[in-house]
């Protein structure tokens, strides 16, 4: 992005030399169509909306034990958090149990808040039905929905480009019809200087 600048006060820096120039000087063409482009850029740069959103659940705390009174059972119980910034929506936990030698046995998945706002924690707790297999290892896995939040990268870049851009159309009008003869013809010259929103134009009246 500074490369961009430093060509767009080098293009500026030019046709501020010649913007009373004739008529049909390919500088103010070439200069103004340099300018369209270089402001293009800087609209796109500036006014494409990019994601702010930190969507991010963790596990805070989940133990199991075992048990085979008749068949093998796993109980749980555990708490997640949303630690992220959005709120995430239609969560799920999904517990999957291994046995000793790591072949799954089965799966169970739980149904958790609807809703779980930033920060907000949710406990849970349950049991699982093994059978003759013993459980030997167990993991747990989300999933949850939720609305992405963007916002605009940088406005004072966009509208920096708008200004810049503008700039070079007025640079390519001119080409093509002379706005600036009659400000010469009265003494009046024009000045273009890099404004911290884009580009300002100074007059000058001479008597």
């Amino acid at each position: 992005m500074k490369k961009i600048f430093f060509v767009f006060f080098l293009v500026l820096l030019y046709m501020t030399n010649n913007i009373l120039g004739e008529q049909k000087n390919l500088t103010k063409l070439l200069g103004g169509s340099a300018l369209l482009g270089i402001g293009g850029i800087l609209m796109i740069s500036g006014f494409t909306m990019k994601s702010v959103s930190i969507p991010e659940i963790k596990m805070q705390f989940f133990t199991w034990s075992k048990s085979n009174p008749s068949n093998w059972q796993a109980d749980y119980n555990g708490t997640i958090k949303n630690t992220g910034t959005v709120e995430m929506k239609n969560i799920k936990l999904i517990i999957t149990y291994k046995d000793i030698y790591g072949v799954k046995i089965g799966s169970q998945t739980i149904n958790g808040p609807s809703l779980l706002t930033p920060e907000a924690a949710y406990n849970f707790n349950g049991s699982y039905d093994c059978g003759s297999t013993e459980p030997g290892f167990s993991s747990v896995e989300y999933r949850a929905d939720f609305t992405e939040q963007l916002e605009n990268n940088n406005l004072i870049l966009g509208f920096s480009g708008v200004a810049v851009a503008a700039t070079g159309l007025f640079f390519i009008a001119d080409y093509l019809f002379d706005f600036t003869s009659p400000l010469q013809n009265n003494n009046i010259t024009i000045e273009l200087l890099p404004f911290y929103a884009g580009i300002k134009f100074k007059t000058i009246k001479y008597f």
